[in-house]
């Protein structure tokens, strides 16, 4: 982490290390509890994203902070995941990725059965 701060101090502007900045600090939000931390690590996220637009790491965690949220939001989450599926991802990450997509959409089913 202080190494990429320090590469920052050198060339502001450079992908890796904002990348890896925003990501690391979008994981340390998501470990909270509170739906604030959520969308703290939602936009740190979101950030990460526009550094290098062809991983799919920052939308797979979008997806975990928008369940994490909200459990009844179903669509974000769904969104964010499928969007990480269509770009590059290390084969656990896409495994988990898919993972969560099944469990969500059998958390779905559950819920809209029930209110049927």
């Amino acid at each position: 982490m202080m190494l990429y701060k320090e590469i920052l101090k050198i060339d502001p502007k450079n992908p890796v290390a904002n990348y890896q900045l925003h990501i690391n600090e979008g994981l340390k939000s998501h470990k909270k509890d509170y739906k604030n931390g959520q969308w703290d690590a939602i936009q740190s996220f979101s950030r990460a994203s526009t550094y290098i637009d062809t991983l799919g790491e920052p939308y797979y965690w979008m997806g975990k902070a928008y369940e994490k949220k909200d459990e009844m939001d179903f669509e974000l989450s769904l969104e964010s995941y499928n969007k990480s599926l269509e770009l590059y991802l290390t084969d656990d990450m896409r495994v988990e990725a898919s993972r969560s997509i099944k469990a969500l959409l059998k958390r779905k089913k559950t819920y809209e059965d029930f209110w049927k």
